[in-house]
């Protein structure tokens, strides 16, 4: 199908990821977002100023792949978790 939404793997500091195709946005962040919004494609869609057709591509890989988004997603909120807590520790008042 034209125009049709294709998922990338791509390497870096966190290691290999899923990313949307022409995107830059990576499968883990569609799909938190889309669980955010109450699973509302539009609005997903609308958020990440993306054609629905890359949120449905999204879930799709989701499906197909549950382990490693769920994993990029738990991997995620700990590192913001230990950013938080660091952010904490250093603007705490002396």
């Amino acid at each position: 199908m034209a125009g049709a939404a294709r998922i990338e793997h791509r390497g870096g500091p966190a290691g290999r990821r899923a990313v949307l195709a022409g995107h830059g946005l990576d499968v883990w962040e569609v799909v938190e977002t889309l669980r955010n919004a109450g699973n509302h494609v539009g609005r997903t869609a609308r958020y990440h100023d993306i054609p629905e057709q890359a949120v449905l591509a999204a879930i799709a890989f989701e499906r197909a792949h549950p382990g490693e988004i769920a994993g990029r997603i738990r991997a995620e909120r700990e590192l913001a978790a230990r950013a938080h807590a660091r952010w904490r520790e250093t603007a705490a008042p002396s």
